[in-house]
């Protein structure tokens, strides 16, 4: 009689007489029906569910653009200032309108802060200064925006070197008209023969050439001290 898969593990594992016929019967047939199993198993292919990659494109952070600092306005129609690095603003920014830059001659353009300068055009009447005497005239080049407090003063803003002979003496008031173009900036320093750094830091108008000495509304003496 052939014993059930049940008895014959039974047998194999609790034997009523160890290694007796039936015992070892009951081994052979145990391992006859482990390993059958097994083959039975390794005969079969396992399948396994495919995993689907995700394909959705990442979402991206939406960024604010940077805006142009060199188009970035301050208020709104006639009063809208353009924004200016402080290093390099003056005091009528608000009083002009930009316009494109003008190509200076380089040794025009070292006279401004870092050779940073504006052209603009006055939409206004400006009142503006310029300290002369000994070689140099009324009606030069270069005007500020603010009145001198006294001639030393006057030539460290303006970063005035001696060998430019300007006594610094006088002072011209100058209105500008509306309408005129002009380049702005600041005074860059300079350095004296001897060594001395003259600071500068002081508004730099550069008039137009050859402006007509009528602009010129009054003229004072500049305290030496």
């Amino acid at each position: 009689m052939i014993k059930g898969m049940g008895d014959s593990i039974d047998g194999a594992l609790f034997p009523e007489e160890a290694w007796s016929k039936e015992h070892v019967s009951d081994m052979l047939g145990t391992v006859s029906i482990v390993g059958g199993g097994v083959a039975a198993n390794i005969g079969k292919k396992t399948i396994l569910n495919p995993v689907k990659p995700d394909l959705t494109p990442p979402k991206v952070p939406k960024v604010d653009p940077i805006p142009d600092q060199k188009t970035k306005t301050e208020g709104t129609g006639k009063n809208a200032v353009p924004e200016i690095n402080p290093k390099y603003a003056t005091a009528i920014d608000n009083k002009v309108t930009l316009k494109d830059q003008v190509e200076l001659p380089s040794w025009l353009k070292e006279t401004f802060t870092e050779g940073q300068y504006r052209t603009v055009v006055t939409n206004e009447n400006i009142i503006v200064y310029r300290t002369f005497g000994g070689k140099a005239g009324e009606n030069g080049a270069f005007a500020t925006t603010v009145p001198a407090a006294n001639r030393i003063s006057s030539k460290i803003d303006s970063a005035l070197l001696p060998e430019w002979k300007n006594s610094r003496q006088y002072e011209a008031v100058i209105e500008i008209p509306k309408g005129t173009e002009l380049n702005i900036g600041k005074v860059e320093q300079q350095m004296t023969q001897t060594g001395t750094i003259l600071q500068g830091g002081g508004d730099q108008i550069l008039l137009p050439q050859n402006w007509p000495k009528e602009w010129i509304k009054e003229m004072r003496e500049v305290p030496s001290r």
